[in-house]
């Protein structure tokens, strides 16, 4: 799941009801570790780089960039969140 630069994710479970990412596959083939990408979160901060943005390995430009210059960005919220299973690679080189 990728949240691109401009957008948000409103993901606010509670202690009681959190709210869990994971696989597609059958409950009978889980636990395995790396079934799908994970939650990936794009915004428009400041990061260290001298073009002051870069992408993720595996999503061309202006898809997988990331960076800025709003340090106030704001890309939503994870409140009480599970993510499961993920860790796959999105492009494998």
């Amino acid at each position: 799941l990728i949240i691109e630069k401009g957008a948000k994710i409103i993901a606010a479970g509670t202690a009681s009801q959190p709210i869990t990412f994971t696989s597609v596959l059958p409950q009978k083939e889980l636990p395995k570790r790396g079934t799908w990408g994970g939650v990936i979160i794009l915004g428009n901060a400041t990061i260290n780089t001298i073009s002051g943005s870069n992408t993720i390995e595996g999503v061309r430009a202006p898809d997988g960039e990331y960076g800025g210059a709003d340090d106030d960005d704001n890309s939503g919220t994870l409140r009480y969140v599970r993510i499961w299973y993920g860790g796959a690679d999105i492009s494998p080189d």
